[in-house]
């Protein structure tokens, strides 16, 4: 145990060592300094600036801080009209009805489809523009022949039903007046006969199918990590590319603060679906990582996601799930250090008390350099947000203010 104890010093020297080496400020075109949203979920009108690398938000229950993620995930992700379909799986719907309603209504503030969302993102190069436009907000089921719906040959003579309409995502850019528009067709297909239309790319979600053209290549990573969120199939493959560039070690190297047993994470299986498993010290078999306990997994997902986002944006809804608060601390600290180390902005939010101190007793030596926090309120329909800084910020905390 004592040797063990001296191999994790070590690390947790390096990892300081290495992190007073990186320059504090945000670099890159894909920094984020100041976001509004009109008319998106809860949120009429919001207002925020001022944001640093790691930004917290917090607020009682339903004031939007949920809202402000998905916004930003939505506007990150303006090349991806699927992203829309993706926000509702992170809620934990599913689609149940033939018509729009199911994926886009929701997202309108009062439901009300007639006035577009908005959500401006000023950047270091100049501010970006997402905006959604509902296009016939009610289902039309109107008959399309087989050559108009341009199925597979084998079907040319059979005649369906289809149930369709379009959202319309736009995206401009101030500093070269560049706009781009991406439009996202759902077409319901009986569920006996799965017949899709030929196009781009496709995704299918229970008797729907998503047809959608993305014109270019998405501009920066952009992974949203939501309250109830664990692991994913797809964090295996991000595993494996870490692994092939040799970074693995240094996840490995955090999580023996949370768990000093574990010595490694390996990839077991073969072909399209390979699995993470943890090898414990005093274990002989390999445990399926999804059956360690939901710390363990939390801050190996926020971890993970930080490494894979390289120039990117991670969001992260309730980020004290599952955390002790003792470790409260040491995960801003690391956080602060990948999120440095890959060039990541991270926009978080939280409830506990216990988060937000171990945030001010982190960032306090840097005098909150890479740190904003943020307080929303509610008077009736409007959301204000303060953004407390860094001696404001210190003084509540140090004073034992209220101020979630």
């Amino acid at each position: 145990m004592a040797k063990a104890n001296t191999e994790t010093n070590k690390q947790e020297q390096q990892i300081h060592k290495a992190t007073a080496k990186i320059d504090p400020k945000i670099n890159g075109l894909g920094a984020k300094k100041a976001l509004k949203i009109r008319h998106f979920s809860g949120l009429k009108e919001f207002t925020a600036d001022g944001f640093k690398r790691i930004n917290l938000f917090v607020g009682l229950n339903n004031y939007g801080k949920t809202s402000i993620l998905e916004a930003l995930y939505l506007a990150c992700n303006y090349q991806d009209p699927v992203s829309l379909n993706n926000l509702n799986t992170l809620r934990g719907l599913t689609l149940t009805e033939p018509n729009i309603d199911e994926i886009i209504n929701n997202l309108f503030y009062s439901i009300d489809v007639k006035q577009p969302i908005e959500i401006d993102i000023t950047c270091e190069n100049g501010t970006e523009r997402f905006s959604i436009e509902l296009i016939d907000s009610e289902s039309q089921i109107q008959p399309k022949t087989a050559n108009s719906a341009k199925l597979p040959l084998n079907q040319a003579q059979r005649q369906q039903q289809f149930c369709q309409n379009q959202i319309i995502t736009k995206y401009r850019n101030s500093l070269n007046n560049k706009t781009l528009e991406a439009t996202l067709e759902l077409i319901s297909v009986p569920l006996s006969n799965q017949v899709m239309p030929n196009k781009v790319a496709n995704m299918n979600a229970a008797n729907f199918t998503f047809n959608y053209e993305r014109n270019t290549q998405m501009p920066f990573p952009v992974v949203f990590i939501h309250s109830n969120y664990l692991t994913s199939p797809s964090d295996s493959q991000k595993y494996i590319r870490l692994i092939e560039l040799r970074e693995d070690k240094e996840i490995i190297a955090i999580l023996k603060f949370i768990e000093p047993r574990l010595k490694e994470i390996k990839i077991i299986g073969n072909g399209n679906q390979p699995e993470l498993a943890a090898d414990f010290s005093d274990d002989v078999k390999l445990l399926p990582l999804n059956t360690c306990g939901k710390g363990l997994l939390k801050v190996f997902s926020y971890l993970l996601s930080i490494c894979s986002a390289k120039n990117g944006v991670v969001l992260i809804d309730e980020i004290e799930n599952g955390l002790h608060y003792s470790i409260h601390e040491l995960i801003w600290e690391k956080l602060d250090y990948l999120a440095q180390k890959y060039n990541v902005q991270i926009f978080a939010t939280t409830h506990s008390q216990e988060m937000i101190e171990a945030a001010y007793r982190a960032f306090k030596d840097s005098n909150f350099n890479n740190f904003s926090y943020y307080r929303i309120d509610r008077k009736l329909d409007k959301t204000e947000c303060t953004n407390y800084d860094a001696t404001t910020f210190r003084t509540a905390i140090e004073n034992n203010f209220e101020i979630r």
